[in-house]
């Protein structure tokens, strides 16, 4: 995510930008994009002498770490009074800062990314526009997907990863909470919820699946008149199936794993070879 944002960031002018990571020759590489306006440094975010000090020389912070990393960056952007963005959901520790940083004039900007990000903008630019219209929405599905084109969905899964794979098929054993004809429903296993859809398309065969707390926006968004809402992954169909699978076998967990189970891994990465290559 890294080198678009900084493509994006020096062209709009005379901005200066520091890479920082924990991997310092990761940074230094970035820097090529625009030697003029990016630097490298190295940063340990468990230093938070280090960190304060590297936080201090900047107007704003963009955390592209692991979510469960931004809490100690986000405190120190409020101690030191910088903004903060990241494109990751909204945990409850940062939902603790909000007063604060409003308090202080700070912008602290949280899921703005493609999901959540876009999908809540065109949520709310829609909602709105059939409210000033005088109706009222009772209905609401909203799926997003990075699907590869057709022609690339060339492996068992029918997808390759642009982010973190083992992030990614986490994800999808995350419990789902959404709403459904009036009925809330639970979902310890979401992928075991995928549906298909023709509605979607008539020429690609596309599913979908009920992703996270989907009725934390509805609350955020105002939506309490919906009899369904639901926020979901869209993947090319099959892939819900596999992946269950996985799960079910034990091949995605971080337990300690079974003799057969690791034989059967060992067979599987041979057998899925590409499948987090991009062409």
């Amino acid at each position: 995510m890294t080198p678009p944002l900084i493509r994006e960031l020096t062209e709009k002018g005379d901005v200066k930008l520091t890479v920082a990571s924990n991997i310092l020759k990761d940074a230094q590489a970035l820097c090529a994009i625009n030697p003029a306006h990016v630097s490298a440094s190295f940063l340990d975010v468990n230093n938070l002498d280090s960190m304060d000090q590297l936080i201090s020389a900047h107007d704003h912070v963009i955390s592209f770490i692991p979510p469960w990393m931004h809490t100690p960056i986000a405190k120190a952007c409020l101690r030191l009074e910088k903004n903060f963005i990241s494109s990751s959901y909204i945990s409850p520790d940062m939902e603790k800062m909000h007063d604060e940083a409003k308090s202080k004039g700070l912008v602290f900007l949280n899921e703005c990314g493609l999901d959540p990000g876009i999908d809540i903008m065109g949520t709310m630019k829609i909602v709105n526009e059939a409210k000033n219209a005088g109706y009222k929405v009772v209905s609401y599905e909203s799926y997003c997907g990075g699907i590869p084109v057709a022609e690339q969905a060339d492996n068992p899964l029918g997808y390759k990863f642009s982010w973190n794979p083992g992030a990614g098929i986490k994800a999808s054993r995350n419990t789902a909470i959404f709403k459904k004809n009036g009925k809330k429903v639970v979902s310890h296993a979401p992928l075991k919820c995928a549906e298909h859809r023709e509605d979607f398309s008539v020429s690609m065969k596309l599913e979908t699946y009920p992703n996270r707390d989907s009725l934390v926006f509805m609350e955020r968004f105002g939506m309490h008149d919906c009899e369904t809402f639901i926020r979901g992954t869209l993947r090319f169909t099959g892939f819900s199936t596999t992946i269950s699978a996985f799960h079910d076998i034990g091949l995605t967990s971080d337990d300690h794993a079974h003799e057969s189970v690791v034989n059967l891994r060992t067979l599987l990465e041979s057998r899925l070879a590409g499948v987090t290559q991009l062409n």
